[in-house]
């Protein structure tokens, strides 16, 4: 099997997904990219026994699914905490990817982030106007 390394289409395409979502930074650990929710890596790009793979958190629903796919397994170190990683080839559904991406961004975000992600508004209260005495 031939060794591969991280490509730049798709560091491009999930390095989009990932930066897409509120709050997030990219960062670079055990040598390869990874994105964060505030301290918490969500996502990451990685080759692993010579196969390029995108590693996420999905929801337990998802999880349930996805393990049953071949093109899917369950990532080293970080398996055991619901963690599954995809082999990137051609059949790679961006769409998928997005979807399952933003599943992952909800297991380590902040409410904060996971509202603005709802697009819930972000503005502060208004103090209530005190009364004056008459």
């Amino acid at each position: 099997m031939k060794s591969q390394s991280i490509d730049a289409a798709t560091l491009r395409k999930l390095r989009a997904i990932c930066l897409a979502l509120p709050e997030v930074t990219e960062t670079s650990s055990w040598g390869h990219p990874n994105w964060k929710a505030g301290k918490r890596i969500f996502a990451a790009l990685e080759v692993y026994r010579g196969q390029l793979s995108i590693c996420l958190k999905p929801s337990e629903a998802s999880y349930r699914v996805l393990a049953k796919d071949p093109k899917w397994y369950v990532t080293p170190y970080v398996g055991s905490r619901g963690w599954l990683s995809r082999v990137v080839d051609a059949t790679v559904d961006w769409n998928e990817i997005g979807r399952l991406t933003r599943e992952s961004f909800r297991e380590h975000a902040t409410a904060r982030a996971t509202a603005a992600l709802d697009g819930a508004s972000r503005a502060p209260r208004r103090a209530k106007a005190k009364r004056t005495a008459r």
